[in-house]
């Protein structure tokens, strides 16, 4: 990719999510040589590099559920599919299937399936409030990291947990919030653009019963999150096949994220991991 059209994408990702995710994918297979999970670090040690960081915010999201060997998983918004494939690997469900509103994202996933000739996993393009390709009572586990902020109808999203777990099956929501209700214009128009639909902490409370849904844990991992990305400078690493301007440009990117999410998550946001099985 030439040089101009390589900043154009980076430009554009803050115009929409398809942009901003294209970028991110592009920027860690360029940079790294290989596609990583797209979800913020958890701190864990000064050493932590960016990907011990996504790692640790795995585990620490599996830690909170029951053991997925020999499960049925689902992870909605599964992004490029690293996530589902590093949990195939390492927690042995029975299955697991991914799906993901974005087309570009779900190529990436299932092209990587196909080199890894994997097993035991699937990918679909698939709408979280509405989803098709899963049947009602049909999954044991369901996980959710770092998706549902762009879901415009959350209530709807929940609904659908209720309908394709299976009786007493368990979710886990991981999920960036406000610290409280927004109403600014220029942050609306913003937010459209990126399609950011976050709630607040009492909105979850008040909408899992709702849904049938019944909360068994929360933890708040915001600080743990702002201390992963503190650690940026073990995320640089020497790339002898970049040229120095691709190089600089992936850095910047990398960068001006780093700092924006520290902000927010200093000002505005926290990070929730919610947990909890379908009511009886």
């Amino acid at each position: 990719m030439g040089i101009i059209r390589e900043i154009a994408t980076f430009l554009k990702s803050g115009y929409s999510t398809e942009h901003f995710y294209k970028a991110m994918n592009m920027a860690f297979n360029r940079y790294y040589g290989q596609y990583l999970m797209l979800h913020f670090p958890y701190f864990k040690s000064k050493s932590d590099t960016l990907i011990d960081g996504q790692k640790n915010l795995t585990h620490f999201c599996i830690s909170r559920l029951p053991d997925l060997a020999g499960k049925r998983v689902l992870e909605i918004g599964c992004g490029n599919g690293m996530q589902s494939m590093y949990l195939l690997k390492n927690y042995k469900p029975k299955h697991i299937t991914g799906i993901d509103i974005n087309t570009y994202s779900i190529s990436i996933a299932k092209a990587e399936k196909e080199n890894r000739q994997l097993e035991c996993i699937e990918f679909y393009v698939d709408n979280a409030q509405q989803i098709s390709n899963i049947a009602d009572n049909s999954i044991d586990i369901v996980i959710n990291i770092e998706s549902a902020f762009h879901y415009p109808d959350k209530q709807k999203f929940l609904q659908e947990i209720n309908r394709v777990l299976k009786p007493d099956g368990h979710f886990l929501v991981a999920d960036i919030i406000n610290r409280k209700e927004r109403r600014k214009l220029p942050l609306k128009m913003w937010n459209k653009s990126m399609s950011l639909h976050h709630w607040t902490d009492d909105d979850y409370l008040g909408s899992f019963s709702e849904c049938g849904l019944s909360l068994s844990s929360q933890d708040d991992i915001t600080m743990p999150v702002i201390k992963g990305f503190k650690t940026y400078r073990n995320w640089i690493i020497k790339n002898k096949s970049l040229k120095f301007v691709h190089n600089l440009i992936i850095r910047i990117f990398l960068f001006i994220n780093v700092k924006i999410n520290i902000f927010l998550f200093t000002h505005r946001r926290q990070y929730m991991v919610y947990c909890g099985l379908k009511a009886a």
